[in-house]
């Protein structure tokens, strides 16, 4: 019977560890359930190991026994949480029907608008599946830690209230519907996110395209883990159905999106002293060469994307110079890994004897966590200490030129096509 304890003491243990990995992880109304039961498997555990055990040597083995089995419970939950992604059920159309739907219909071609997922509301099942398709693992902790940065981030969910980063994508891609006309039919699917890129995929044979267009939403090339081609491949089999996937390139090189950052700073600093405005153009940055994981075989150069947005960034500032704005305050500045940093930008603006900062997202997309509580948060923390006041013009979301600019992507493709 001296055996029932350990038991009891390991079951516990276990139970109690893995309680404490969904309460990071879980939304926020679940996270008392699972903290008062990882509370009541401790609690039964240590009395478990506690009582009847008069000797110190058997007692300290019972709270080691314990410390591990709640470690093993929170490494399996952990894992077995994270790793999980429930695969839609994509049934692809019958040939002899999807070939008579494009004989039937007008021909229309199916432009696929492609981007990453932010849930609204925190989501951590699409938080973790955004884990695979990250543009740099790197610049994640590792696999056990993750719970607390999940748990972090739903924090922020709680500070910011609703990500608009969904919203803004649908916008868009209705914009692009907007100005491609009826040849065109827009489907919108996200990396880590409902709809995906096969279920649309299927969606659009049904309606009888023959060809897919793979719109990248975003400024610097896909990271290797993300391939549009050979995931339809594998799922949908296209060549069956005699139809074209082609992709567009990402929008790095637009000549239509600097106009987006010049038209903003100069309305918004209408009637002030341009010469003690400070601006500061944030960007996403990249790793530095030492820390950059190998990449796939068949992906772009390491350095590609971190190339892409820092020749973004010179074409945006040089426009602003150009528009005006002093050449030492048009200040570029990235969320991670590269300088300056928003700080040191901050700083750098402050030394020129700015009186009014603004910040514009010139290497994010859509307004999200990022920049409605990570960028806000560390700027206030500066300002704090300078008093020089920071007001935010915002990523690109859905300003029509960023229609414009991904509507002239699609058209490139399907006239090389």
């Amino acid at each position: 019977m001296a055996f029932i304890p350990l038991v009891i003491t390991v079951v516990m243990g276990i139970m109690a560890g893995g309680m404490v990995a969904l309460a990071l992880i879980g939304p926020r109304h679940m996270q008392n359930i699972f903290g008062i039961l990882a509370l009541f498997g401790v609690v039964l555990g240590l009395a478990a190991a506690v009582i009847g055990q008069p000797l110190w040597p058997t007692l300290i083995n019972n709270l080691l026994d314990l410390i591990l089995s709640g470690f093993i419970g929170y490494a399996v939950t952990t894992y077995f949480v994270l790793a999980y992604q429930p695969k839609p059920d994509i049934t692809p159309p019958p040939l002899a029907e999807a070939q008579t739907a494009q004989r039937d219909g007008p021909g229309k071609t199916a432009v696929i608008y492609f981007a990453p997922g932010e849930a609204a509301q925190y989501d951590g099942r699409i938080a973790a599946r955004g884990f695979d398709t990250v543009d740099y693992p790197q610049g994640l902790p590792p696999t056990l830690l993750r719970p607390l940065y999940l748990n972090d981030l739903k924090r922020k969910y709680e500070a910011i209230g609703t990500s608009p980063h969904r919203a803004i994508h649908l916008k868009l891609a209705q914009k692009v519907q907007d100005r491609l006309g009826k040849r065109y039919k827009v489907y919108i699917a996200f990396y880590n996110d409902h709809p995906s890129l096969t279920e649309v995929a299927a969606e659009a044979l049904r309606d009888g395209s023959r060809r897919l267009i793979v719109l990248h939403a975003r400024l610097t090339s896909p990271p290797p883990t993300v391939k549009p081609e050979e995931w339809l491949d594998a799922s949908l089999r296209l060549k069956r159905y005699g139809v074209r996937v082609s992709e567009t390139a990402p929008l790095w090189n637009s000549d239509l999106l600097p106009r987006v950052f010049v038209r903003r700073a100069l309305a918004t600093t209408e009637g002030l002293d341009r010469a003690t405005v400070g601006l500061m153009l944030i960007g996403q940055g990249h790793p530095l060469p030492r820390r950059a994981l190998p990449e796939a075989k068949d992906a772009p150069p390491p350095l590609q994307r971190q190339n892409q947005e820092l020749t973004f960034q010179k074409r945006v500032r040089q426009a602003l110079i150009r528009a005006g704005f002093p050449d030492d305050q048009v200040v570029p500045a990235w969320t991670q890994w590269q300088h300056p940093t928003i700080e040191g930008a901050y700083a750098q603006l402050v030394a020129e004897s700015c009186r009014r900062i603004f910040w514009i997202g010139t290497g994010l997309m859509t307004d999200s966590v990022t920049t409605l509580y990570d960028i806000p948060a560390i700027l206030r923390a500066a300002a704090e200490q300078s008093g020089v006041e920071v007001t935010a013009l915002g990523p690109w979301n859905d300003d029509d030129v960023v229609a414009e600019a991904l509507v002239e992507r699609v058209k490139q493709v399907a006239i090389v096509d």
